[in-house]
């Protein structure tokens, strides 16, 4: 996918409800620690979170209706996803008809860190039951004041599910 692409889920006419999104990154090596959060954040249909259930981050792991699970590899190696949101489509709220997935730098504005320090961003989005790969989205690097990132987002038109290749900036908190 390339930045603005918005392309339906479910490839070749398989009904895919179970997906897998990988979120990975590398780090410019000069010593500084910059620290990585994923978040997801459900949306009803005017492009709202309900309230604090529809906030999936690093203190609440799981939605209230177990169908989306933020899931942490603080360890993982250059190349490997970092994070990883699993999804049941199937299981979601029916107010749900959006799902953004966000990445912000913890305390950017403290450390004075921004996504110029992050090198080969990406979002992956791969079938739950076997772990293929079937879509990803490399992001541009061309990032410099941005501390919070969309990487991209699920949502729901025509009662399918697409998605979009986002790579918006922000600068300040999510």
């Amino acid at each position: 996918l390339n930045k603005g692409d918005r392309k339906l889920l479910s490839p070749l006419e398989k009904n895919i409800t179970n997906i897998t999104v990988g979120l990975g990154w590398d780090l410019e090596s000069n010593g500084e620690q910059v620290e990585l959060d994923a978040s997801v954040f459900l949306l009803n249909e005017n492009g709202a979170v309900s309230g604090d259930q529809d906030f999936i981050y690093y203190h609440q792991l799981v939605s209230s209706c177990a169908s989306v699970c933020l899931k942490l590899y603080p360890d993982a190696q250059v190349g490997q996803d970092k994070d990883k949101i699993v999804i049941d489509l199937n299981g979601l709220a029916s107010s749900i008809h959006r799902i953004a997935i966000c990445v912000s730098i913890y305390d950017a504005d403290i450390r004075r860190q921004s996504f110029n320090q992050v090198l080969r961003p990406y979002l992956r989005i791969c079938d739950s039951s076997h772990d293929q790969e079937f879509m990803r989205f490399n992001l541009p690097e061309s990032y410099q004041k941005e501390t919070a990132m969309i990487f991209g987002e699920i949502y729901l038109h025509k009662n399918q599910w697409k998605v979009n290749a986002f790579g918006q900036g922000f600068f300040g908190g999510l």
